[in-house]
């Protein structure tokens, strides 16, 4: 996937059993300790670059007086997670702040695993109820401060301020899970199990701009995925 500086491509069960046992996230490389760490609040001075936060959802100081952070300029009309424009517009913000507060920013790229063949099969209704039931799912699992947009017709991406490696796998695996239980009906009955994979990557100092850390976690996407579906893979940078 190529990341363009303009825009993106176009593009509760928690108790129930997953078929995804044990840990089948991979890292690319050695890393520091992933333990849990102290939170997701806001760092001193960050009110003067961003507004209210709504659960992943587009919010950030590019929402203009006449444009709510709920207005369908921002929001993908299937998911009802953040468009891709909104999404680049919002992750550009958390990278300047995480890098002047000298904090941890996180990303998540998830793609559902055969998207393409359950659409052939089943037709664009039935894909796009798959898409509304993610959407649905990542907006109640993320925290207050997080980020959620659509950054590919079959692709979400988690921001996800002041979190580690180890917390973003955490929430990817939280929506993995949560999508495995569902049952999407179609025409012919119901699809079992779907999947998603997904990529983390982690801020660097190394990392020039938001385009190049969406890479990396694209990159740890594709290493998932080539595991087979529902894994999480983390690039080697966290």
């Amino acid at each position: 996937m190529r990341y363009e500086p303009s825009e993106l491509p176009s593009i509760g069960r928690d108790s129930l059993q997953s078929p995804f046992q044990g840990d089948d996230t991979e890292h690319g490389g050695a890393g520091p300790n992933l333990g849990r760490g102290s939170g997701l609040g806001r760092p001193p001075g960050e009110d003067d670059i961003r507004t209210t936060r709504a659960r992943g959802r587009p919010a950030g100081g590019d929402t203009s007086a006449s444009e709510t952070p709920d207005a369908p300029s921002v929001l993908d009309p299937v998911t009802g997670l953040g468009n891709p424009r909104a999404l680049l517009r919002r992750l550009a913000l958390e990278v300047a702040t995480a890098r002047l507060a000298h904090r941890e920013l996180a990303v998540a790229v998830g793609d559902l695993d055969r998207f393409r063949d359950i659409r052939a099969r089943h037709g664009p209704l039935t894909a796009e109820n798959l898409l509304r039931r993610l959407g649905a799912i990542t907006h109640d699992v993320l925290e207050a401060d997080h980020f959620a947009g659509r950054s590919g017709n079959d692709e979400i991406c988690l921001v996800l301020p002041g979190a580690t490696a180890e917390q973003a796998r955490a929430l990817a695996q939280r929506i993995r899970d949560r999508l495995v239980v569902e049952r999407i009906a179609t025409t012919e009955g119901v699809i079992d199990q779907p999947s998603i994979s997904f990529g983390v990557a982690v801020l660097s100092p190394a990392d020039p701009g938001e385009l190049h850390l969406l890479r990396r976690a694209d990159r740890a996407l594709v290493d998932a995925k080539a595991r087979g579906p529902g894994r999480i893979g983390i690039d080697p940078r966290a």
